[in-house]
């Protein structure tokens, strides 16, 4: 099972990733303060190579087919790049990838387009190449949004407000 760096901090609750199949089937593939999800690809460093890559028939982890995942914990969804996200969600429970769909909280929200490599939201506008699912604890908003955006406290940086160029 892999183990993030992140797993030596006490502080921060873990992100549980099991891979889910046919009724009844299920796998613990990993433990971490966040997963990166890029394309149809499922990873957190890449030294350590995918977790999980999505094939036609589903999500394949190591000599398995799996026809969906559950990243469990309470946990957020970042939008854009991790230090600078263009969004942030709510604290969610649960995110679930079920076939191309992605769900938040048990709810539909966007499906995976394995021609583009893009996950498209349920408006025609919205779509992402990658996002990240972190710990909720993980990074947190200091204060309500401002309108230049809301201001994301990461633990061990100074507080910036996130649509400021760097």
């Amino acid at each position: 099972m892999l183990r993030t760096e992140y797993s030596l901090i006490p502080s921060l609750r873990m992100i549980r990733l099991t891979l889910v199949g046919p009724p009844a089937s299920a796998v613990l593939a990993a433990t971490s303060a966040y997963f990166r999800v890029t394309g149809g690809v499922v990873w957190v460093r890449p030294d350590d190579g995918p977790i999980a890559t999505y094939e036609k028939q589903g999500w394949r982890h190591k000599d398995g087919l799996w026809s969906g995942m559950r990243f469990e914990g309470p946990c957020r969804l970042i939008f854009g790049l991790p230090r600078d996200p263009t969004s942030m969600s709510e604290v969610l429970q649960s995110v679930s990838i079920s076939g191309r769909a992605l769900s938040a909280n048990a709810i539909p929200f966007a499906v995976y387009d394995e021609t583009s490599e893009m996950w498209r939201g349920v408006t025609a506008a919205s779509g992402w190449p990658a996002f990240r699912i972190e710990v909720a604890d993980l990074r947190k908003s200091v204060r309500k949004p401002t309108p230049l955006g809301d201001v994301i406290q990461v633990p061990g940086r100074p507080e910036i407000p996130k649509s400021v160029p760097r």
